[in-house]
């Protein structure tokens, strides 16, 4: 089983650290758009993206603890990640804190309805 997840993880940090790479680049000349525009579909799409890779890395089992737990991992995530942008010069943005959680809470929400203790597949979706 820990062969079979091998890549998944791997995929899962790569993508965390291009993440955290990509939102913590210093980028001066650049002023934060206080429009909701196409950026938070991005803040939303990279979530849901982190959010399913740590639901599928299955560190907490395949319960639907586990999605649970990747939830609260994410949403934290979601947190240190804006907060933290200011130490590069960049800015704290509520409504990006708020559309990252939105993209964590409706994988959550679409997981959690599982039958018999499991989460729901994401095959059901596709």
């Amino acid at each position: 089983m820990k062969q079979q997840l091998f890549p998944i993880r791997f995929c899962l940090a790569l993508y965390w650290l291009a993440l955290f790479t990509a939102t913590h680049w210093p980028m001066p000349g650049i002023s934060h758009a206080g429009d909701l525009g196409y950026d938070k579909l991005i803040h939303f799409g990279v979530f849901v993206v982190l959010t399913v890779l740590l639901i599928t890395s299955r560190f907490s089992g395949d319960t639907w603890k586990n999605v649970l737990v990747a939830g609260v991992i994410a949403a934290g995530y979601a947190y240190f990640d804006e907060v933290t942008q200011r130490l590069t010069g960049r800015t704290f943005s509520t409504s990006d804190l708020l559309f990252n959680l939105m993209g964590v809470f409706v994988v959550v929400g679409a997981m959690l309805p599982g039958v018999g203790g499991k989460p729901a597949t994401f095959a059901r979706f596709v």
